[in-house]
């Protein structure tokens, strides 16, 4: 087997699975009506020159991670549908130990913003998540996570506009991983010889599944020596997805409303042996 080519199918492999080791970041802290939430957003990020002031006016010696890469932690509250920063948590390094500590002087900072219930964040719009419980699935880093129990805020101007809640969840299967190898395994490549013998990368993403493990359908893109596909009804991908649908139970996401395996974006090389069953240089 080429070597080249080898190394080749392993970056893809690590890739396509990267997200269990990317490094997740802190979430903020959010109160509604007395009720703790991760909050997995940074509004005070939104603008860039903002947020370089803020990070200037922050203490120098404060301890960062790669977990919280601002080295601090907003903790808010929903107060009659607005959205108020209440005060700002870091960490300082101090005798080998560290300890939280509340920033100090926050108001005179967001002084434009201060009201008598906070700091008003009208600067803000846009979807917020929340989340509590348990995590039952990580994704590339970041706030890419899902917990079992979630709440999408929808603020314009600091101002809850829409609140809506979910119950997520998760059902063994056959995991993305296992399914990639059958397909490989069982997927009748002697149907289309005029691919023996060639490389080819298949592209699955926007995964529908049903409650019960059954694949439904999902975007499907191959490309084959080095030419992209994308016709949903190329034979070779119905082919694909006649396949997928043989294979059962998947492993199974409720997630917002959705059902979905554990990564909605999956690519994997298929490498097809030649009819004398030499792999090409």
């Amino acid at each position: 087997m080429n070597i080249k080519f080898l190394w080749c199918w392993c970056i893809f492999s690590l890739l396509s699975i990267t997200s269990a080791f990317s490094t997740s970041q802190e979430s903020e802290i959010l109160f509604i009506d007395g009720v703790k939430w991760d909050m997995l957003a940074q509004p005070i990020d939104i603008d860039s020159i903002h947020n370089t002031k803020f990070r200037e006016f922050l203490p120098k010696e404060r301890h960062w991670t790669t977990a919280n890469w601002d080295g601090y932690t907003g903790v808010w509250e929903i107060k009659n549908n607005q959205l108020y920063l209440q005060k700002v948590i870091i960490e300082i390094s101090e005798n080998h130990s560290t300890e939280k500590r509340e920033v100090k002087g926050i108001d005179s900072f967001f002084s434009e913003y201060k009201t008598d219930d906070g700091i008003f964040a009208s600067w803000f719009s846009g979807k917020v998540r929340l989340g509590r419980g348990d995590i039952i699935r990580f994704g590339a880093g970041g706030f890419d996570r899902n917990y079992m129990e979630e709440c999408v805020l929808t603020i314009k101007d600091g101002v809850v506009t829409d609140k809506v809640f979910y119950h997520n969840s998760r059902k063994e299967g056959i995991k993305l991983l296992q399914i990639r190898d059958s397909l490989q395994a069982h997927f009748p490549w002697e149907k289309f010889p005029e691919i023996s013998g060639k490389r080819h990368i298949i592209f699955l993403s926007d995964f529908d599944l049903s409650a019960d493990g059954h694949y439904i359908d999902s975007n499907v893109k191959i490309r084959l020596d080095k030419v992209m596909t994308e016709d949903q009804s190329h034979p070779i991908i119905t082919a694909i997805k006649k396949k997928l649908k043989e294979i059962y139970p998947w492993e199974v996401l409720y997630i917002n409303g959705k059902y979905r395996p554990e990564y909605q974006h999956f690519t994997f090389p298929i490498i097809i042996k030649s009819s004398n069953d030499e792999t090409p240089d």
